[in-house]
């Protein structure tokens, strides 16, 4: 059943668990999160980032694709726009299937990321779509040594981003960066701020940067205020393994093979998450509404 981040994640936020938000890239990537969801009995948030769109998925309709296989599951699930940088693209969305963006204006100054998360809170909201956002940056894990411990989100900010923006999650940077950390580093996660941010806003709190982080890590941000963790790359590790494994076994493997190790990687990873996150389970027992999109957009102009 598609429904909204907002809705999704006031079910987490009052139990204090967190759903895994995992990046999909095509259809069967989607069908391995649809089908790790369903043996969990979780919650799960889709994830299609703006940036892959550019390098795989060519394209913003991925959703309409993926939307009825979404809808005829058996547990909640969200597709979610990740890193909306573009106005044009953000909008799309909107109005193609998704049924949360994130608006991503981390980068500009306090005053212009506010202004400009709340043009796409205005647009979504009309159409019924959640809007997350971010507070603070975080930064790469190539560059984890600085970026894990600058551009932190500042507690006596988030409540007045909150209340002006009117966003339905907020991601924070507490400690976490984008993509692989060098070998052997692990971030050390800032839970006293997370326990100041939910403190001072007690929305839906998002960790990205989930992959690589800490499996204590996570788990304890799961317990103390964050509802959404994002994983890409982890997913996509055990998938390789796994591919490495089996073309070790039978060096003259189809693709079609390929195709299926990938699909069991990706869910096999994907449950465990759930498992650490404290979502397994929760999809039975939670309070879900089906997602009903609002009246068509009206055209907007530039972000």
């Amino acid at each position: 059943m598609l429904v909204s981040l907002a809705n999704m994640l006031a079910d987490a936020n009052e139990r204090n668990y967190a759903v895994i938000a995992a990046n999909c890239y095509n259809y069967d990537s989607a069908r391995a999160l649809v089908r790790a969801a369903e043996l969990k009995r979780s919650p799960l948030i889709i994830n299609i980032a703006e940036g892959h769109m550019k390098r795989w998925i060519k394209r913003d309709t991925l959703a309409l694709e993926i939307g009825p296989m979404c809808d005829a599951a058996t547990v909640p699930v969200c597709i979610n726009l990740d890193h909306g940088f573009t106005w044009d693209v953000i909008v799309s969305c909107v109005a193609n299937g998704f049924t949360s963006v994130m608006a991503d204006s981390s980068s500009f100054p306090y005053e212009e990321n506010i202004a400009r998360t709340k043009k796409v809170v205005d647009v979504a909201h009309a159409r019924g779509v959640s809007v997350e956002a971010e507070l603070g940056h975080v930064g790469q894990g190539t560059n984890a040594v600085e970026d894990t411990v600058s551009n932190l989100t500042d507690p006596s900010q988030a409540a007045d981003f909150v209340e002006k923006t009117g966003v339905d999650a907020l991601a924070v940077a507490v400690g976490t960066a984008h993509g692989e950390y060098p070998a052997d580093f692990v971030p050390h996660l800032d839970f006293d701020r997370i326990k100041e941010i939910k403190a001072a806003c007690p929305i839906p709190l998002v960790l990205h940067g989930g992959s690589g982080s800490g499996d204590e890590n996570l788990a304890h941000a799961a317990k103390i205020g964050i509802n959404k963790i994002n994983i890409f790359t982890d997913n996509q590790a055990n998938a390789r393994t796994k591919i490495y494994a089996a073309m070790e076994e039978n060096k003259k493997m189809y693709p079609l093979d390929m195709f299926e190790v990938i699909y069991e990687g990706i869910t096999e990873k994907t449950c465990y998450f759930m498992d650490l996150f404290g979502s397994t389970g929760k999809a039975d027992d939670g309070k879900f509404e089906k997602f009903v999109p609002k009246k068509p957009l009206p055209m907007f102009g530039d972000l």
